[in-house]
């Protein structure tokens, strides 16, 4: 299966200030909880763990982040962009394990 959805991170959220200040950026660990927080939505499954994740770009408050995503039963591949000046730019990818879904046999 394959999805896509967007998340902005608003200019005045409480993880910016320190994040840095008078250059504020989206923390790397606020990007990932929005895209975990998507594709479980999407999926209407549970996240079991993130396998690998590669930073390439920083996201900046108010910018809209789409995130796509193939998944598969067991995994999902992401990426992570935004259009600056015209251009796309990928500001992360990676997998993520599913878990089980709910009834699955121990085993």
């Amino acid at each position: 299966m394959s999805s896509s959805f967007q998340f902005t991170i608003a200019a005045d959220h409480a993880a910016l200030p320190g994040h840095f200040p008078g250059q504020p950026i989206v923390p790397g660990v606020l990007l990932l909880d929005r895209v975990i927080t998507g594709v479980e939505a999407a999926l209407m499954r549970r996240v079991h763990a993130l396998q690998q994740v590669k930073f390439a770009a920083v996201l900046l408050p108010a910018e809209t982040a789409q995130v796509s995503f193939d998944a598969d039963a067991a995994q999902v591949r992401f990426g992570v962009a935004v259009q600056r000046d015209g251009a796309t730019v990928t500001l992360a990818t990676g997998s993520l394990r599913l878990a089980d879904p709910p009834g699955t046999p121990a085993p």
